[in-house]
C-alpha cells in the first residue's frame, strides 16, 4: 500500500515538474514573439523520444484570426537543404549515385573546371560555385538547368575542397542532379518522397495550397495595428523549396532516428562527415555536414540549420548528447529564432545556463553600416546586453563578444571587428574583409 501511494506521489511530482517545465517554456516564447513582432509560432521539442512540446502560438493569419498550430504549414526557407541531402543519400543506398562522383558526369556541358566538383562537394558547400545565379528571379518559374548554366561563365570562386563557403547554387545542382537520376521533375519527385514518408503537410512551396498554410509577414506591429503581408514568391528554389508544419517536422525528427529510410550508418555522414569553416577569432571552429551545421554547444554536441525566406523564418536544432531536437518555424522576416532555441535550451537543461560578459558601452555599435561596393548594409541593434546583426535582405543573427570591440557568429564564420573613433565595421568572412562606414 505505501509503496503505491509512493510511486503515485513521484508520477505526481514528475508531472508538476513537466507542467512547470512546459509552462516557462510558453513564457520564454510569448515574451520572445512581443518582443520581436513574430506574429505567429509553433515549436515542436522532443526529447528521449517523447514529444514535450508541440503547439502554435499567435496567429497563423492576422486578418482571418486563424491561430498557429501544430498543423500550422510555414515555408521552411534553407532548413530544406537537408530533405535534399538525405535523398542524395537515398538515391546512392539504391545505386542510383555515388557520393564520389564528379558532376560532368551529369552535365556535360559544364565548364572543364567542373570536371573536379564531387557531389560531396555539393552537400557540403565546398564545390567553389557562385552562391546565387545572376538571373534568378523571385516571381518567375525558371528551371534549374537554365541557372546553372547562367554561372557557367563565372570562375570558380576556389577550387573544389580547398575552402568552405555557403551556396545555394550548390544545392540547384543536387536539386537538377534528383531529376537526372530520378526520371522525375524535382518537383515531383520531392513530393512524391514526402508522402511516402508520411510526411502529408511537408511539400514543395508551389503545391503547398493547404488551408493550414500559414501567412508570411514582412511587418507586424501589434501596438498600432500595422501590418504587411508578404510577396508569395513563384520560383521554386532549390536551396529553400519546402513548406511544412511541427506535426510533420516531428515525424521527420523521428525518421532520422530509425531505420526504415537510411541506416544509421546511412544518416551518421549527414552530420559526422563535415567539413570545418572559417576558425573565428578565439580560434572555435565549426563545421558544415550534408545540409547540417555542426558545432559545439556549451560542452555539448550541436547539429543545426536555420531558415529564411520572405515573410518566414526557421529553426531546428538537435542536441546529440542530449537526444533533444528543439524545432520552431515562424511566419515573419528575419527573426532570431536562433536565440529562442536557446533560451528552451536553458529551460531544459540547466547546464545552457551561463552569464554573459558584459559588454562595456556597448552603445557605442548599434547603427547602420554600409559598404558602397558591395551595395549592403548591415544594421546591428541591441536585445539588452546583447549585439544582434542582419545584412540587408538576410536572416538576423546574434553576435558573440568576444572582447573589446571584437565580435562574431560561428555559423557562417562571421568576425566584425568595431572601430568606434572611424565609425567603422570590419567583416571577415570566408578569407574575404570588407569594411562598412557608420552612416
Amino acid at each position: 500500500m505505501f509503496k503505491k501511494i509512493g510511486i503515485v506521489f513521484v508520477l505526481l511530482c514528475y508531472s508538476i515538474a513537466a507542467i512547470a517545465q512546459t509552462g516557462r517554456i510558453d513564457s520564454v516564447v510569448m515574451a520572445e514573439m512581443k518582443q520581436q513582432s513574430i506574429p505567429g509560432l509553433s515549436l515542436g521539442i522532443v526529447k528521449n523520444g517523447k514529444v514535450i512540446v508541440s503547439k502554435g502560438y499567435g496567429w497563423a493569419n492576422i486578418e482571418d484570426s486563424i491561430p498557429a498550430t501544430e498543423n500550422t504549414v510555414y515555408k521552411t526557407g534553407s532548413l530544406s537543404k537537408q530533405f535534399i541531402a538525405t535523398c542524395i543519400l537515398v538515391l546512392a543506398k539504391h545505386g542510383k549515385l555515388n557520393l564520389s562522383d564528379h558532376i560532368d558526369k551529369y552535365f556535360k556541358d559544364a565548364p572543364a573546371e567542373w570536371g573536379q566538383i564531387t557531389i560531396r562537394n555539393l552537400l557540403t558547400h565546398t564545390s567553389g560555385i557562385e552562391r546565387e545565379s545572376p538571373i534568378f528571379n523571385w516571381m518567375k518559374r525558371q528551371s534549374d538547368s537554365e541557372l546553372i548554366r547562367s554561372v557557367y561563365k563565372d570562375k570558380l570562386r576556389f577550387p573544389a575542397g580547398s575552402k568552405w563557403e555557403y551556396s545555394n547554387m550548390g544545392y540547384t545542382v543536387l536539386a537538377d542532379i534528383i531529376r537526372k537520376v530520378s526520371g522525375q521533375s524535382f518537383e515531383d519527385y520531392m513530393n512524391h518522397f514526402f508522402l511516402s514518408i508520411g510526411l502529408k503537410q511537408t511539400t514543395t512551396t508551389t503545391k503547398s495550397k493547404s488551408i493550414d498554410r500559414a501567412r508570411g509577414y514582412d511587418r507586424y506591429d501589434e501596438k498600432s495595428g500595422e501590418i504587411s503581408e508578404a510577396v508569395d514568391f513563384v520560383a521554386l528554389r532549390p536551396s529553400g523549396a519546402f513548406s511544412s508544419s511541427i506535426s510533420d517536422m516531428i515525424k521527420w525528427d523521428a525518421i532520422q532516428k530509425g531505420n526504415k529510410l537510411l541506416s544509421p550508418q546511412d544518416w551518421g555522414p549527414m552530420w559526422e562527415d563535415t567539413v570545418r569553416m572559417p576558425r573565428s577569432a578565439n580560434g572555435s571552429v565549426a563545421y558544415y555536414g550534408y545540409g547540417w551545421f555542426v558545432r559545439e554547444y556549451m560542452g555539448h554536441r550541436l547539429v543545426h540549420h536555420g531558415g529564411n525566406t520572405r515573410g518566414f523564418t526557421s529553426e531546428y536544432w538537435k542536441l546529440i548528447d542530449d537526444n533533444t531536437s528543439i524545432i520552431l518555424l515562424a511566419n515573419a522576416n528575419d527573426v532570431n529564432l536562433t536565440k529562442i532555441a536557446g533560451k528552451i535550451a536553458a529551460i531544459l537543461n540547466p547546464d545552457f545556463k551561463t552569464i554573459q560578459p558584459v559588454i562595456a558601452n556597448i552603445d557605442r555599435y548599434p547603427g547602420v553600416y554600409y559598404n558602397k561596393q558591395l551595395a549592403m548594409s548591415i544594421t546591428i541593434t541591441r536585445e539588452g546586453n546583447n549585439l544582434i546583426a542582419q545584412a540587408s535582405g538576410q536572416q538576423s543573427f546574434p553576435l558573440q563578444y568576444i572582447e573589446k570591440d571584437k565580435f562574431k557568429f560561428d555559423e557562417a564564420g562571421i568576425e566584425m571587428y568595431f572601430n568606434t573613433d572611424k565609425n567603422e565595421l570590419t567583416l571577415k568572412q570566408s578569407g574575404e574583409t570588407d569594411i562598412f562606414i557608420k552612416e
